[in-house]
């Protein structure tokens, strides 16, 4: 617990909690040194991904980009009832991708091709850094793609891994589902970069058109709805 920074949480006023990420509860906050609002995300301490996704934001920090979110500070906090906790500070933003998709004049038509373009190549920039890095997100979901003014940058990389030699265990699944790749669906344990590709183009298919058929919370609803689409898979194809 020695390497982690203590009693740093007054230097921050919680303002209001604006989601439930993946992996923890998500407040925005006004820091009081550098007069600024910032986002705190709280999880548990012991959860692999909050080490996950710490270590991926050290990485960030020593070889930054303009497409991945930026780290500010991380600090831990004791509540009685609660344990630990890891608080990952972070810089705001206006808003995700999912929250365009789900709002007009996106849904149902798309984005105008110049704010399309702008977003997807801020998106397509953050992943390309992160493949440069080793690094595959693992779940590069419309959540985890946030909007800066004009801009797009990669966030919540709580299911980050190492690019060489992966495999998830049965029960260690946390890719949203209507962006997880078939091999995935499929029952393949072994992870790479491809994933990451394939999420990455379900985004751009559901920013260009404001649709997803495949837009569903259950990997075997998505696997049933790729049938339809495409035709039946197997292992191996």
């Amino acid at each position: 617990m020695d390497k982690f920074p203590l009693h740093r949480s007054d230097r921050y006023i919680r303002l209001e909690m604006v989601g439930q990420g993946s992996f923890g509860k998500i407040t925005r906050a006004m820091d009081t040194v550098l007069d600024r609002c910032v986002v705190l995300k709280k999880q548990p301490m012991e959860s692999e991904a909050a080490q996950r996704e710490l270590m991926a934001y050290k990485v960030f920090a020593a070889h930054p980009s303009a497409h991945v979110l930026s780290l500010y500070d991380y600090f831990t906090e004791h509540k009685m009832g609660e344990g630990h906790r890891l608080v990952i500070v972070y810089e705001l933003c206006d808003c995700s991708l999912h929250h365009i998709f789900k709002s007009p004049p996106c849904r149902g038509n798309g984005l105008a091709p110049p704010k399309f373009a702008a977003y997807i190549k801020g998106t397509c920039s953050g992943l390309a850094h992160l493949h440069g890095l080793g690094i595959v997100h693992g779940d590069f979901s419309l959540k985890n793609l946030l909007v800066k003014g004009t801009a797009c940058v990669v966030a919540d990389p709580g299911a980050a891994h190492s690019a060489q030699d992966f495999s998830l265990r049965p029960d260690e699944e946390v890719t949203t589902a209507y962006i997880r790749a078939p091999e995935r669906l499929l029952g393949e344990a072994r992870s790479s970069a491809a994933i990451d590709l394939w999420a990455c183009g379900v985004v751009a298919w559901c920013m260009a058109t404001g649709e997803c058929a495949w837009y569903m919370n259950d990997g075997l609803d998505v696997l049933l709805a790729y049938n339809t689409l495409l035709g039946r898979a197997s292992p191996g194809e």
